[in-house]
């Protein structure tokens, strides 16, 4: 089990790209974008960097696998994306999925699939004793009572903003570092508790 220096490490890595460095928006990944526009760099490399800022966390329904690929149902959006897990984690259908996930970047070489940019987190519960995946209408009651807060009339855009930026800076990194049971090598099991108990 890591200790308690390395969970966060494992857990936010790839959260710092949405950090905003200041009290706004910007973030370190669109510094990066910019540093890399006035060195001139290759377009390749900046189209990565914009699809890894204009990704975000989601939280996913595991529709089932076919050969190497995960299908995924977004909470909210309904979006349907079909994903390769560089983890290795191919998971079970009916699971609750919270990760990241980058659209295809160069989308004229027509690959056809998202990537899981993060160790996907499986939201459990824990009855009787055992964990079983967490229930989309618990989630679903969470974004109903949430969403109206970032005052963005749209559900999908109210959606994507809140999860992108939570209801405060450190909002999600809060959820994952709470939620927190335990991992393995391809995934990472949390509760739903927080911030559904908000």
């Amino acid at each position: 089990m890591p200790t308690s220096i390395e969970i966060p490490k494992k857990c936010h890595e790839c959260r710092k790209y949405s950090r905003p460095i200041t009290h706004g928006k910007c973030t370190f990944c669109q510094t990066i974008i910019d540093m890399c526009r006035s060195l001139n760099v290759d377009q390749g490399l900046i189209k990565i960097f914009e699809c890894m800022h204009n990704s975000r966390m989601g939280f996913y329904i595991h529709q089932g696998v076919s050969g190497r690929f995960v299908h995924l149902r977004e909470l909210v959006t309904q979006n349907q994306i079909k994903a390769i897990v560089p983890s290795g984690c191919m998971g079970s259908q009916g699971e609750i999925w919270f990760a990241r996930i980058m659209p295809e970047p160069f989308v004229k070489l027509n690959y056809g699939y998202s990537v899981v940019f993060t160790t996907p987190y499986i939201i459990s519960e824990m009855r009787n004793g055992r964990f079983v995946s967490s229930n989309e209408k618990s989630w679903n009651l969470f974004f109903e009572k949430n969403l109206g807060k970032t005052k963005i009339e749209d559900k999908n855009r109210a959606y994507e903003f809140f999860m992108k930026y939570g209801l405060n800076r450190h909002y999600w990194n809060e959820y994952i570092f709470e939620g927190y049971v335990n991992h393995q090598d391809d995934m990472i099991l949390l509760l739903p508790d927080f911030p559904i108990s908000l």
